[in-house]
């Protein structure tokens, strides 16, 4: 019975996590998360392969922010996101998983993962290893990453913050790789890092939100004179009154350099952004603040605004003006360009004048749900990534003026099968009209999958990117990156499973830096025992 009450508390966490099942008996319902957020939220489990993004100055990190719902009156004006709970409705619960896999190149790949529960929470470790051996000269590399997490939720009939989820996550990781692509192929570069952070959230007051996050990340590279400490903290919390809802976003870094150049090793950024929300009507919602942001040298004032308006049922249009700056480490770059000349790097504030989004969602309850819109923003210091010599990077500052069209399409778990696709379109120019490196003008990722007989389980995806420029005078240009990808997973019986991954299908030659060629067609075999 203890281990029926356990996993029954588990069961009411995860729901209340993705969300309600079913709706209020109110005239008002929710925005979805990534709407207001930023955050797109996947449902679909993806193929161990990880999808290539370009991000640079025109991250997504960048383009769209990163506010918790809690943060966000205007959320009350849409269905709940509906999420696929079909793997709670059955009998079958495993405290973990061991896998392991063999291909051309990936000699081997392990990953084991146990979760236990404990009182009102769940404890979990983790680990995970790669070899890939060369499938060009100088092209073999490793990672190995071991990790735990906890999670915890108060009761709500507690007298200390009811109905609070507290999350602890620790992982310590090293990745080892050659810079095969330049003038010395084989120098070789170690990133050790050090990563934790913690959430305590509360939604069930109604009256009152709060999320507050923190977290630290410390690297080293082995070999090389570059050491960096970043901490980040964050709150978020929500007033709600009959007439009018008081927000508050405050976010502080604090981040110390050790390396050859860096003439501020210790640099701190600090964000505020009140806000009120007000409901016009049952359909209409929109809050409205000011943003201020402030480094030891500068300090900026901008407006804040979001509107949102409930069209139809499932229909929901959402807009937001929020010039914004952001505050970018060493640290950060290198694990968006791990050939970057990190030991020169310092940190930096890059500023958007303008910036806004207009997004509209359609949803169709469980069936599925789509969303368009657009994202731009301007600025007078974008950075991008440019070969300062032959397979290494440095990075530059430009205007840039950027519009990027999307539209995302997702078809839920059901006997057909499931679908997910994102399309983005994408037009990032500096002043004098020349395309922003390594910012391609289409990005596609495509999945789809189907169980046969809830034994075998196919899932075909694509990534395509489409060509794009590899220097601020456009001069050079990578061809499409064609990533066609099949795996699929035999069940012999509740515990163990057989699976195999075909990688690079059409084996073609695919570049994310000039230079450096990305794997080529592979086979993978693997097994995964349940436990």
């Amino acid at each position: 019975m203890k281990s029926l009450k356990v996993f029954i508390i588990c069961l009411l966490f995860f729901i209340d996590l993705l969300s309600q099942e079913e709706p209020k008996q109110s005239t008002a319902v929710e925005l979805p998360d990534f709407i207001i957020t930023g955050k797109d939220i996947v449902r679909i489990k993806k193929s161990d392969k990880q999808t290539p993004f370009f991000v640079g100055a025109l991250t997504e990190s960048f383009i769209l922010p990163k506010f918790s719902p809690e943060e966000i009156p205007t959320k009350e004006l849409m269905v709940p996101i509906r999420e696929d709970l079909k793997i709670f409705n059955n009998n079958e619960f495993y405290k973990g998983f061991i896998s392991g896999s063999l291909g051309f190149y990936s000699l081997p790949d392990l990953n084991a993962n146990y979760s236990t529960p404990i009182e009102n929470g769940i404890v979990q470790a983790k680990f995970s290893g790669i070899y890939n051996r060369p499938y060009l000269e100088n092209t073999d590399n490793y990672k190995v990453s071991l990790g735990g997490n906890l999670n915890y939720w108060s009761d709500i009939n507690s007298s200390f913050l009811p109905g609070t989820k507290f999350k602890l996550n620790a992982d310590l990781s090293t990745n080892g790789y050659k810079f095969f692509g330049s003038n010395n192929p084989t120098i070789k570069r170690s990133i050790n890092n050090l990563y934790a952070d913690f959430d305590i959230s509360n939604e069930y007051n109604p009256s009152f939100l709060f999320k507050i996050l923190g977290s630290n990340d410390f690297i080293s590279l082995s070999g090389e004179n570059f050491k960096a400490n970043l901490l980040d903290l964050s709150l978020y919390s929500l007033i709600r009154f009959s007439f009018v809802n008081i927000g508050l976003y405050s976010n502080f870094k604090s981040s110390f350099i050790n390396n050859d150049t860096s003439n501020h090793p210790e640099r701190n950024y600090v964000v505020l952004r009140p806000t009120a929300g007000f409901q016009f009507t049952e359909l209409v919602k929109g809050s409205f603040g000011f943003t201020i942001s402030q480094t030891k040298e500068d300090k900026f004032i901008m407006p804040y605004a979001e509107l949102a308006l409930k069209l139809s049922r499932g229909l929901v249009l959402f807009g937001q003006f929020y010039p914004s700056t952001y505050f970018v480490t060493p640290s950060d770059l290198l694990k968006i360009n791990p050939y970057l000349f990190v030991n020169k790097s310092s940190n930096f504030l890059m500023k958007k004048n303008l910036q806004y989004s207009i997004e509209v969602k359609f949803e169709n309850r469980l069936d599925f749900e789509v969303i368009g819109g657009f994202k731009y923003f301007s600025s007078d210091s974008a950075y991008y990534f440019y070969e300062s010599e032959r397979g290494k990077y440095s990075i530059a500052f430009s205007d840039v003026k950027s519009i990027t069209p999307f539209v995302n399409l997702n078809i839920f778990p059901s006997s057909f099968g499931y679908f997910f696709g994102a399309l983005e379109l994408n037009a990032s120019q500096n002043d004098t009209g020349q395309t922003i490196p390594y910012s391609p003008s289409l990005k596609l990722n495509a999945e789809y999958g189907y169980t046969f007989n809830n034994i075998l389980t196919t899932a075909i995806k694509l990534s395509y990117i489409r060509n794009f420029y590899t220097d601020i005078i456009n001069s050079k240009k990578i061809e499409n990156y064609i990533d066609l990808g099949l795996s699929l997973s035999y069940k012999f019986d509740n515990r163990f499973d057989i699976q195999v991954r075909f990688e690079n299908l059409i084996n073609n030659k695919n570049y994310l830096w000039n230079n450096y060629q990305e794997k080529p067609f592979d086979i993978i075999l693997g097994v995964k025992y349940k436990l």
